[in-house]
């Protein structure tokens, strides 16, 4: 079965916490949201300013179908009849772990498939990336049914196994870098817990491969077992290489990506619950012009 079709089917036995309040049982799950833009983009970050709490934690099990037919060579959109559609699906583990009430620690890992289907066919397959993140809310202040959330975070991203990253249907950049977050969260009252958050980020890559700032931002409102929100990411590569450029690699592109997408969850109980997610690029440099779909089940424990 090509990893495009599957879809995770159990996550293991569920627990609460007895005393979690609603609140955080309910948005602590829209942590899954990372995965919203993650796929097979090494470099997609995406985070709020919910942390589980001190003995709580967050798990999420998720799929990723994206593909794209069309793709910027510097800011021109192409197609290539060679190429023909790339298409990525991946398995992805998510989870994030409450050591204080406002400190947390957040691990990543994914499993990505990606082929092109031209009249030479590529493809490869094979562990990616492992993230890891620790994230601190270092900053709350409360007043008139408002709340302003402060969360700075640092981390470390590196590959899980080696594998080849100059090539079109690549992994990922194989690259070791330092992740530097900062996050501010509003949050209201209204219908169970409505939120909006904002987060800026720095990765500081090896090597040759361009530095990269990132800007994300997530409005999310929870209604009964419902949670939708909606999100978008932007993120520029420090200068680098176009497309097709003498002596271009993949991993060193002057790549630029923007994103908007969506995800709905669905509360089953307090400690269990199911997200399905999707995005859209509308502008990019030197990216392919991306859409895709995630399927995730999250438990909080």
């Amino acid at each position: 079965m090509k990893l495009f079709t599957f879809v995770p089917l159990a996550i293991g036995t569920l627990r609460s916490k007895p005393g979690a309040s609603m609140l955080r049982n309910v948005l602590g799950a829209l942590l899954c949201s990372a995965w919203l833009f993650h796929s097979a983009d090494a470099h997609a970050q995406g985070l709020n300013g919910f942390l589980p709490g001190k003995d709580n934690a967050t798990i999420a099990v998720s799929h990723t179908f994206e593909s794209y037919d069309e793709y910027w060579v510097g800011t021109e959109l192409i197609t290539d009849p060679s190429l023909g559609e790339i298409e990525t699906g991946s398995v992805s583990l998510y989870a994030d772990v409450g050591i204080l009430e406002d400190l947390a620690i957040t691990a990543n890992f994914a499993y990505v498939d990606v082929a092109s289907n031209g009249p030479a066919p590529l493809s490869d397959q094979g562990l990616q990336d492992r993230t890891f993140l620790l994230r601190y809310r270092f900053l709350k202040l409360e007043g008139s049914g408002l709340q302003h959330v402060f969360v700075a975070g640092a981390g470390l991203r590196a590959p899980m196994a080696p594998y080849e990253p100059n090539r079109v249907v690549a992994l990922g950049d194989e690259t070791h870098d330092a992740l530097f977050r900062f996050v501010y969260q509003l949050q209201m009252g209204v219908l169970d817990g409505g939120y909006v958050s904002g987060e800026f980020g720095y990765d500081l890559r090896e090597d040759d491969t361009p530095d990269q700032t990132s800007a994300y931002g997530e409005i999310g409102v929870t209604i009964g077992r419902l949670s939708p929100s909606f999100a978008m990411y932007r993120n520029w590569a420090d200068g680098g290489f176009d497309i097709g450029d003498p002596g271009f690699r993949f991993p060193e592109l002057d790549a630029e990506t923007f994103r908007i997408g969506g995800k709905l969850y669905y509360r089953v109980s307090s400690s269990f619950g199911i997200a399905v997610s999707g995005f859209t690029t509308p502008d990019g440099q030197n990216v392919g012009q991306a859409t895709g779909i995630s399927t995730s089940l999250v438990a909080n424990l």
